[in-house]
């Protein structure tokens, strides 16, 4: 998988290195916004795979769910953007639409909503997804196979799984405050990084402390020979690490 950097380098996702992103003019009304995109991802064959569009409002409080029209949901699994999930959700009666996209965290005890299919982050909201419709081709699904039992199927194959992994990987590279670009600050789902003093992009920081997660605690810090070590944040004082390959230096906060 290739990291590719989209919507001026606000977010990163991965993707297949044979598969290529085409860029497609914004909506006049979030051309303003520093983190507006909009994308497609295409396959070697030059096949939509996921639209990307970023820079719309902030989602509002509470979920808009759809009584109205039943749906099938196939699969989910947890995204890094914060409080949302990858959802496989097959709309109306006969199954023949449906989408793979990000979409708000079902809270325990709830029933699964079908909607929205959006996703927030940290100054706005978007969506990443793909659409699905009776006469969409699904690569290694047999054309005899309709309706759910079709859609079904499709989870089993290769590029399902492909765009299962793009979709979930994407991240939040850097944040927006009043439309403000800020350079060198980048949130996860723990912790916030200022990477101003660091040759490191968001995803090498977070992958960084990831590997340092197991490590024990000595003295306030944690270590590991041939990658580095952290001082821990305590209180108000942020956390400082030290890379050793490249070495450079960055400091973090918990969220």
């Amino acid at each position: 998988m290739l990291v590719r950097s989209v919507a001026n380098g606000y977010f990163e996702f991965e993707a297949p290195p044979a598969w290529s992103v085409e860029e497609l003019e914004v909506e006049p009304h979030i051309a303003h916004r520093p983190e507006a995109g909009h994308i497609r991802v295409l396959n070697e064959d030059g096949n939509v795979m996921a639209e990307f569009v970023s820079g719309d409002a902030p989602l509002a409080e509470g979920k808009e769910v759809d009584q109205t029209r039943p749906y099938t949901r196939f699969d989910s699994a947890p995204t890094f953007i914060e409080e949302h999930d990858f959802v496989y959700d097959a709309l109306g009666a006969d199954g023949d639409d449906a989408s793979m996209a990000l979409s708000p965290h079902d809270d325990p005890g709830d029933e699964p909503s079908a909607v929205p299919r959006r996703f927030s982050y940290v100054g706005g909201s978007g969506t990443f997804r793909r659409d699905i419709g009776p006469d969409t081709t699904l690569a290694g699904v047999s054309s005899k196979l309709k309706g759910a039992k079709r859609l079904k199927a499709y989870t089993r194959t290769h590029e399902y799984l492909q765009i299962k992994a793009m979709l979930t990987s994407l991240q939040q590279a850097r944040t927006t405050h009043d439309s403000s670009p800020a350079a060198s600050e980048c949130v996860g789902a723990r912790f916030t990084y200022d990477l101003s003093a660091s040759e490191l992009t968001c995803r090498q920081a977070k992958s960084f402390l990831e590997r340092l997660e197991a490590e024990p605690i000595s003295a306030g810090a944690k270590g590991l020979i041939g990658l580095g070590s952290c001082q821990i944040p305590w209180e108000s004082q942020p956390g400082y690490c030290q890379v050793d390959e490249p070495k450079t230096t960055f400091t973090y906060t918990n969220r």
